[in-house]
């Protein structure tokens, strides 16, 4: 997925920013104890909220997060998580998805950032 220009890309980290910090409030910091810890599961939320909102399937998201240093630095991830990963954390997040994409619409709402380039057009958010 190529960015356009650089203002596209910061809505892209802006959007980022966004879903890392809903992340990290709303899930654990890993899904189970004896995981092998290379990612954390808000880490792999807040790409999986950000590839929902993008509307990317889950390879596109890998080769995104592959071409942007700067939305792989708002997830401090020093590798990227594979598609597979990534398909897998969805299924494990399935119940709270909706909830936090609610919130993340509310929030990129409430710090004015422009909704139009995930398709929503600027609708209101109730």
């Amino acid at each position: 997925m190529t960015i356009s220009n650089n203002e596209d890309q910061k809505q892209y980290v802006d959007a980022a920013q966004v879903a890392y910090k809903l992340a990290r409030e709303c899930l654990p910091r890993y899904a189970y104890a004896k995981s092998p810890h290379h990612f954390t599961f808000q880490q792999l939320g807040g790409i999986v909220l950000l590839r929902t909102v993008m509307r990317l399937s889950y390879r596109e998201m890998q080769q995104y997060l592959l071409e942007s240093d700067e939305v792989r630095r708002v997830f401090d991830l020093r590798n990227v998580p594979d598609y597979s990963t990534l398909m897998r954390t969805e299924v494990k997040m399935k119940g709270q998805i909706n909830d936090m994409l609610h919130k993340f619409l509310m929030q990129m709402q409430a710090n004015n950032i422009p909704l139009t380039w995930m398709g929503y057009l600027g609708a209101q958010i109730r």
